[in-house]
């Protein structure tokens, strides 16, 4: 189940405690863009989402891992019940714009702001929590809001310890740097189903790694695959 983040409660920060199965759960958040412009990548992008799921369910750690998810392409940023790995949804649809600040932006202040956000909450309660957001997009903003918001928010994760980590394909890539991604959390995608594979891994396999560790790993998420 998916709702438009526009349209979210204070209870849609809440975690579920049947999904919660440790003090120190390690919560992947996937924003993937989801515009007309991804088109090209739809068919490897669903197999992508399935083969990352495949590998953390073969993880003994997999009843730690608690999986979130935003869409974002046209106006419209979806974000999607918070689930265990076994659930997670791996469709993919492309269409329209890309607000990608917007998206980093408003689901920054949803996830963590330092004071009521899902990360927030379940600090207060007691909870440890290491949270990695991996953004998935082409970089080319069409609007909704300003680099500086996305930067801020970006610096709002790394002040609250939560790691960025970003995919970055085509012609936009060379804007990602500007968003404040630190260099060794980005990679970059050519036009290609061979690197899209390459790419794809070395996500998967960091986000394996990542859920294995019993630290946070906030430079360098790439080295790791």
């Amino acid at each position: 189940m998916k709702k438009n983040i526009h349209m979210l409660s204070m209870s849609d920060r809440v975690i579920p405690k049947n999904l919660i199965n440790t003090l120190s759960p390690v919560i992947h958040l996937f924003i993937n863009d989801c515009s007309g412009s991804m088109d090209v990548y739809k068919s490897a992008m669903s197999r992508a989402l399935m083969q990352r799921k495949q590998e953390l369910l073969n993880q003994n750690e997999v009843n730690s891992i608690i999986i979130g998810r935003v869409d974002f392409g046209d106006s419209d940023i979806d974000v999607y019940n918070f689930t265990s790995v076994e659930n997670m949804d791996t469709c993919y649809n492309c269409d329209g714009g890309t607000p990608l600040y917007q998206a980093i932006y408003l689901s920054q202040r949803w996830f963590c702001n330092g004071k009521d956000g899902v990360i927030d909450l379940l600090t207060e309660q007691g909870y440890a929590p290491r949270a990695y957001v991996w953004i998935w997009s082409d970089g080319e903003d069409t609007g909704g809001c300003s680099l500086e918001d996305a930067c801020r928010s970006i610096q709002t994760y790394h002040n609250n310890g939560v790691t960025v980590a970003m995919v970055s394909f085509g012609q936009g890539s060379e804007k990602v740097l500007a968003l404040g991604i630190k260099e060794g959390n980005i990679r970059s995608c050519k036009n290609s189903d061979e690197d899209f594979q390459m790419v794809n891994a070395a996500v998967t396999q960091s986000s394996v790694v990542a859920s294995r560790s019993s630290m946070q790993i906030t430079e360098n998420i790439f080295d790791n695959d």
